[in-house]
Parts: structure tokens; sequence; C-alpha cells
């Protein structure tokens, strides 16, 4: 009696559980449908992703073909490389000539041996050796390599008859210098050429003998022009640069990158020089 009482008086709250397992049901049941749809659209697609792709051996034998041209392209490079080598080879000389080798370091020490020569000659004698040490100094003498650097941009942008009207002074500049040391020297002698290499250029180190108790360190630097090497620099006393000194020497008489008031300055020098 108690229970049904009991029942009825929780009637309202047992239709409640009811209805609510019948939405969970429901949704359940949607669910699960729409799960089976969405796996059956995925196999659809991979079914079609399958289709579209080639069968096996179809696609081994698009690799195939694709290594064969590879292979053929590897071969015909290396074909090539080794005919580039080859013809290189042929070109290039084996083994360098000695004999080259020695004419070469030759001629670099017979320039120095042909200036020292020429200075020896002027001992005792005054400006009657100027044309022959001008010509001493044109001929054993780099003038151009020596004013560029000396005269940087400002001579690579000077037009070719005032670059000769440059080294026609400077070289006339160089040679009294010379002489006008020289002919004071008595029978000067110079001693112990040495070479040495120096990148592409070559040092031949020697000693102005100026007494038996006396002597200074001169050091030539020399460059490779028409086959002959030339002086592009001297190291006195083996470290005071020629081209250091001029450097500083020309620097007042460029105005404006224009050379010419230098020349005009080293040709008064020039006219004056051999008169103290």
């Amino acid at each position: 009696m108690n229970f049904f009482f009991n029942l009825k008086k929780n009637q309202k709250f047992f239709f409640i559980i009811i209805f609510f397992l019948l939405i969970l049901t429901v949704v359940y049941i949607f669910l699960k449908e729409k799960d089976k749809e969405d796996l059956s659209q995925v196999k659809e697609v991979l079914k079609t992703e399958k289709d579209d792709r080639p069968n096996e051996p179809e696609r081994e034998k698009t690799i195939d073909s694709q290594k064969v041209v590879k292979e053929k392209l590897e071969k015909e490079e290396v074909k090539t490389k080794s005919q580039k080598k080859t013809k290189f080879i042929k070109e290039k000389p084996v083994v360098e000539d000695v004999e080259n080798i020695v004419s070469d370091s030759k001629e670099a020490t017979q320039t120095i041996l042909e200036l020292h020569q020429g200075l020896k000659d002027i001992s005792g004698k005054n400006s009657t050796v100027l044309k022959s040490t001008t010509k001493l100094i044109n001929e054993t003498y780099y003038s151009e390599e020596m004013l560029n650097m000396i005269i940087g941009d400002s001579w690579k942008n000077a037009d070719n008859q005032t670059k000769k009207k440059m080294i026609d002074v400077f070289e006339e500049y160089i040679a009294k210098n010379y002489i006008k040391r020289f002919s004071k020297i008595k029978y000067p002698q110079f001693s112990n050429l040495e070479e040495k290499k120096v990148g592409k250029y070559k040092m031949i180190k020697s000693n102005l003998i100026l007494s038996k108790d006396e002597k200074v360190s001169i050091n030539y630097l020399l460059s490779l022009k028409n086959e002959k090497w030339k002086i592009f620099d001297v190291l006195l006393a083996g470290s005071v640069s020629e081209i250091a000194t001029k450097k500083s020497e020309f620097k007042s008489f460029i105005k404006d990158g224009d050379i010419n008031p230098l020349i005009e300055a080293l040709s008064k020098k020039n006219k004056i020089l051999l008169t103290k």
C-alpha cells in the first residue's frame, strides 16, 4: 500500500526520467548514423584517390624511365667534363721549361746589373752623362707603374699626351737625382745581389759600398713589362720606399685631379737640379 502511494506521489518525477532516457536514445541513434555516413564518404574519397593513381607496374615503369634519363644525363656531363679537362691538359705544358725559369731569373738580376753599371759610369762626371743616364732609367724603370702608384686616380684619369709628358719629366728627374748623387762618389761598388720572389713581383737585394767601413742597403722591387723585368720601387736602407717618398713630395702639386701643375713643377726642378 505504501509502495503504490509512493509511486503515485513520485509519478511526475518518474515520467521526467523516462523522457530524458528517450531523448538520449534518439541522440545516440542519430550520432551513430552520422558516423556511418562520414565513414562512407571517407572511403569514397580514398577509393577515388586510389583510382586516380597509376597502377604499380606503370609507376615502376615511369620510375625506371626517369632513372635511365638521369643516368644518361650524368654520363653526358662526365664525358663533357672529361673532354674539357683533356683539352686543358693538352693546352697547358705538363712541366715548366727549366731554361725559361733560369732565363727569367737572370733577366731580373740583369736589369739591376745594367742599372748599377750605368751608375758606376756616372762617378766623377756631371751633366755630360745626362743623355745616357736618362736612357738607362727608361730601360730599367717601369715609370708608368711607379706613377700609377704615386699619383693614383689622377694618373688613371689623365689622357695619353699628358701621361707622356709626365713620364718624360719624371724619368729626367730620376736621372738627374742619380747624377747628382753618384757624381760625388768615387768608384762606387755594389755587392751581394740576392733575389727573392714576392707574389708576382721580384725583389733584388743589394748593397752600395761607399767605403771600406760604409755601405747602404738598397732593395729593388721589379715587375714584368713586355717580357722584361723593370724597377717600380727602390727601398733605401731596406725600408724607405721611393714610391712613398715621391707620393708625399708630389701630393701638393696635384690640383683637383689635374697633374699638369706637377709636370710644370718637375720641369722647373729639372732645370736647376744639376746647377747647385
